[in-house]
């Protein structure tokens, strides 16, 4: 028996199974880390029950850059009409309501909102924005050099370049 290519057969599977496990870890970890760090745009978003001049919940935990617009004719309607409330707790989860305290005649009609969500798991900080992504990098290096270290010290490439 070849005990040296018995040595190297091993080795490659243990560099594939690492790989192979260290990029579902990577991948999974990069997905969870996308809400946690981006913002979403939602745009015409009908919000029906504002014309009771009641509270609406909204996309997200916060919301800001906001734009409402008259479903019927697509005209603003001014910011001094409804209040944005942020960070509320409604059934248990944070949201983002919006009050209507519209004049009577912006009431009777849908309102289309257009604003800057945070979504759920959004993080205020960016100084832990900053570490989740840091995290995810050198976890990914971290993967390369557990499947380069073993490479390197046993010459596998070597091998199979016949040197």
């Amino acid at each position: 028996m070849n005990k040296k290519a018995e040595m190297g057969v091993g080795m490659i599977i243990m560099i594939a199974i690492t790989a192979i496990v260290g990029a579902i870890l990577l991948v999974g970890s990069a997905q969870n880390l996308h809400p946690f760090r981006n913002t979403v745009d939602v745009a015409n978003d009908s919000v029906s029950s504002a014309n009771t001049a009641t509270a609406v919940n909204l996309q997200g935990q916060a919301a800001s850059s906001m734009v409402v617009y008259n479903g019927t004719d697509d005209a603003i309607i001014p910011a001094t009409n409804y209040t944005i409330l942020n960070y509320q707790v409604v059934n248990g989860v944070l949201t983002a309501t919006v009050n209507a305290s519209a004049a009577p005649e912006y009431l009777p009609y849908a309102w289309n909102v257009s604003y800057t969500s945070e979504p759920d798991g959004y993080s205020t900080s960016a100084g832990a924005r900053s570490m989740g992504q840091i995290i995810l990098i050198f976890f990914g290096l971290g993967i390369a050099v557990v499947m380069l270290i073993p490479t390197t010290r046993n010459k596998i490439i070597m091998s199979f370049t016949g040197k």
